[in-house]
């Protein structure tokens, strides 16, 4: 699919399920699936093979950071998970929690970026999700504004505790559908196929997943405001650590910045930063299933 935004030129395709997206350049030679094309990019072209899954990364930034953000949202989730649930909620979280709650902190990091019109949530469902985000980032001020603050955090944590002391069962089932959706969309969870076929996976297993926790987890509203409030806190102090950092006393105008990430989808976040992440969340998620007193005595 040829896209063209503000004068410059992408293409979009599938590889294995997973929508690839070069940009910031122009394609001389439209590629396809099992296809060559050359993308020239400033400063020369790169080649590429639609067949394979690699990724080209033009000079410019890449769609790596949602994935980023979700990862760390389901560590900061995992890492808390044997501390914080007794002082907030009375009780531990059992094994099935831990697991499920960890995807929606995931989804919940994706929150803070409703107001980017092409980020991770805008793309999931074409111009109905870019509308929605177009919308937010009207209203929020922009990208990285009202939604990247502590404010944010608070209004999505309290806004959630409401939701579920009214609605109770009913909203706990709706925002667990979509913080899934968002989680399996932006960790690429989904099968191998075309991409509507993609979205179709992700919804599918959104689904699976919001009955089984239904089903199985009947306190899950009991946590899930205190899964967004870290899910989105780890959105936000994660865009801390890149240029323009983020508004955190939003309406107070300034950002803070602690810049380890200069470029969004570079080595470091990609090769280092993420695995690390990844393997910390498997870890942890692993020990409070199998060894729950291993981190709290």
């Amino acid at each position: 699919m040829w896209k063209r935004r503000r004068g410059v030129a992408t293409f979009e395709w599938c590889a294995a399920g997973v929508p690839y997206v070069a940009a910031l350049g122009v394609f001389t030679t439209p590629g396809g699936t099992g296809a060559r094309g050359r993308l020239h990019a400033p400063g020369g072209g790169r080649e590429y093979t639609a067949a394979g899954r690699g990724r080209i990364a033009a000079e410019g930034e890449t769609r790596m950071m949602g994935h980023s953000h979700a990862v760390s949202g389901a560590l900061v989730f995992a890492a808390a998970a044997p501390f914080l649930p007794p002082l907030l909620i009375g009780r531990p979280l059992q094994p099935g929690e831990v697991l499920v709650g960890a995807l929606l902190s995931a989804g919940a990091a994706l929150l803070p970026d409703l107001d980017h019109h092409d980020g991770t949530v805008a793309n999931l469902f074409g111009p109905f999700t870019r509308l929605l985000c177009r919308t937010v980032a009207r209203l929020s001020g922009g990208h990285r504004h009202a939604t990247h603050s502590l404010v944010f955090v608070a209004l999505a944590g309290a806004g959630t505790q409401l939701g579920v002391a009214r609605w109770a069962r009913g909203f706990t089932g709706g925002l667990t559908f979509a913080l899934l959706l968002f989680a399996v969309h932006a960790l690429r969870s989904h099968a191998s196929g075309r991409c509507a076929h993609s979205r179709a996976t992700t919804v599918g297993l959104a689904a699976i997943g919001t009955a089984a926790a239904d089903t199985w987890l009947p306190g899950t509203g009991a946590w899930l405001p205190y899964a967004v409030v870290l899910g989105t806190l780890a959105h936000v102090l994660g865009d801390c650590l890149t240029r323009q950092g983020a508004p955190l006393l939003w309406p107070y105008g300034r950002r803070f910045e602690m810049v380890l990430i200069k470029r969004t989808g570079n080595r470091f976040e990609t090769r280092f930063l993420v695995p690390v992440m990844t393997a910390g969340t498997l870890v942890l998620v692993w020990l409070a299933t199998f060894a729950p007193t291993a981190l709290t005595g």
